[in-house]
């Protein structure tokens, strides 16, 4: 199809025809009086010498509207009516007119139909500039910043992270507070999400209504989103956003990485200028169903603390070099940093000239947590770290797990002991001989994790009845599909590659080893301390099914 394309100057008045351009000016679907919906689009391609080709397309169908993300995405136009209005070229869609948007950064190789594709990129990437400049053809671009948004404004789209969803209980309404991390006079002053001490108005607060409500539900906090067509209004001196139409024109959009970098780089100019001392995150809150829970954990996570030693080889030499090694139980003092920053993403030291690090995005998300507010901590943090219980987030990958079977990753556990035991033909606890309903199953083993600075932490999942972490039941595992789906939940974490590679000089001689390969994941990690020692734990966190 994108073969038989023709460049935009080569388009025949009275023609059905196919072509190609470069979206530089677009709206958003709009009811007519006739009940069908109509969009304006202009585009250019480097035939056209800077002059723009109007686009107008009519339907009943909103899902027959091209979902246009930004300006520089590539539209694929066929089917299409070339008419002459006012001595221009203009495209008219019909019935059987078919649309698909390129959009203007590839997301990856698809065959030698993207290379047209990419022809058009390179060429935007190019003369993207020149079509910054105000064009009597085209009106304003709607996409601004955060501290660009004013009552005289009255349709936005914004680039921003998710950062808090207030739902009120009913399927009509949903409120979320986004920043871009610029500061707006007309918003709210509050505390800033990865330090109370911070107080800034660079939160926007959008409530989306009916259709919409679904569609934001359907992203996590954390997530870099870019949101189109929201109404502003002026409310009490504070800007709000309102976001209403109908759920089959798409409003929300998952940002790509190289969009996502504008906010990290604002993020980290926010972060510069307005931190001054380090601080330390209070502590959890103590509720009784996380402290039983712990008193669960005294005596299960001996059964895999005692083997967690040799989730560390020694003999590996990239480990061998790593002071920061720990087991569930330290045997060697650390000294603590009394400047360290405990939940901030920045490494902080002394020496203000030194370039603040910051943590990159994994390259898909794994995970969803519950409290994506929370900055990413580096291992060695959480090691250096005195403050004992405490939680944290953290980006990491495994690299060892216990037990060695998946089989024994569950054990029964008694409801009356509060206690796992062996599993054996009769489910009878060997401490008081209980059977039948009070005996249930829970998930009970320890990953080693790794983060980009080559710190090790192992963590426990101890998990009664269900896995929160896992969303599976826990069963005794005696069954080869419980056995398959564990497997194929853990394998978002994790594959298994094989190498192979000479043993002798002549290298003549080949071995094969099979090795574990762990993918980035974002985690929230509780860190506490029991009569054993100090342990580490997952909690509200599931892997992405």
């Amino acid at each position: 199809m994108l073969l038989d394309a023709k460049n935009l100057s080569q388009l025949q008045y009275g023609s059905i025809s196919t072509c190609i351009g470069i979206v530089v000016d677009f709206t958003t679907p709009k009811n007519t009086k006739t009940k069908e919906f109509y969009q304006a689009i202009s585009l250019v391609d480097p035939s056209t010498n800077g002059k723009f080709i109007k686009l107008l397309i009519f339907n009943s169908d909103l899902k027959a509207f091209p979902n246009i993300k930004d300006k520089g995405d590539v539209l694929l136009c066929k089917g299409v009516k070339v008419q002459q209005f006012n001595d221009k070229v203009q495209l008219i869609s019909n019935i059987a007119s078919f649309f698909e948007v390129y959009p203007k950064i590839k997301k990856n190789n698809s065959g030698n139909e993207d290379s047209i594709i990419d022809i058009y990129r390179i060429w935007w990437n190019t003369n993207e500039y020149k079509y910054h400049k105000k064009n009597p053809e085209s009106s304003n671009d709607r996409r601004k910043k955060i501290s660009e948004l004013h009552p005289d404004i009255k349709y936005v789209d914004i680039y921003c992270q998710l950062i808090k969803l207030f739902d009120y209980g009913n399927d009509n309404r949903i409120t979320a507070i986004v920043t871009d991390y610029t500061e707006n006079e007309l918003l709210e002053s509050r505390e800033f999400h990865e330090n109370p001490d911070i107080r800034a108005k660079i939160y926007f607060a959008c409530t989306f209504w009916d259709e919409n409500v679904n569609e934001i539900r359907k992203y996590s906090e954390g997530d870099y989103i870019f949101i189109k067509n929201i109404k502003l209004k002026l409310k009490n001196g504070i800007i709000e956003g309102n976001l209403h139409g109908n759920t089959n024109w798409v409003h929300i959009y998952l940002l790509d990485d190289n969009d996502s970098k504008i906010i990290n780089e604002n993020r980290e100019n926010f972060i510069k200028n307005s931190l001054e001392l380090p601080s330390t995150p209070p502590s959890p809150k103590d509720k009784r169903k996380n402290a039983d829970q712990i008193n669960n954990l005294i005596n299960d996570s001996l059964i895999i603390s005692e083997g967690i030693r040799n989730l560390i080889h020694s003999n590996e030499p990239s480990i061998n070099d790593n002071n920061n090694i720990t087991t569930s139980t330290p045997k060697k003092k650390i000294k603590t940093s009394k400047n360290l920053f405990i939940s901030s993403p920045i490494n902080n030291t002394n020496d203000k000239n030194k370039n603040i690090e910051f943590f990159s995005m994994p390259i898909r998300k794994l995970t969803s947590i519950n409290h994506c507010h929370m900055p990413i901590t580096k291992i060695k943090a959480i090691l250096d770290s005195k403050q004992i219980p405490n939680r944290y987030r953290c980006r990491v990958k495994v690299v060892d797990f216990m037990p060695r079977k998946f089989e024994s990753f569950t054990r029964p556990y008694c409801t009356v002991c509060k206690k796992t035991f062996d599993k054996t033909e009769l489910l009878q606890c060997p401490r008081c001989q209980s059977t039948k309903d009070k005996i249930k199953y829970a998930f009970l083993f320890s990953l080693l994790v790794e983060d980009d600075s080559k710190a090790f932490l192992p963590i426990i999942i101890f998990e009664i009845e269900k896995s929160e972490f896992l969303g599976l039941p826990a069963t005794s595992l005696d069954n080869s599909k419980d056995i398959e789906n564990l497997r194929r939940r853990l394998s978002k974490l994790w594959t298994f590659k094989t190498q192979s590679y000479f043993i002798n000089k002549e290298k003549t001689i080949r071995h094969t080893k099979t090795i574990l390969c762990g993918n980035f994941f974002d985690v929230c990690i509780e860190r506490y301390k029991n009569t054993q020692g100090i342990r580490q734990k997952i909690f509200d966190t599931k892997l992405i099914i």
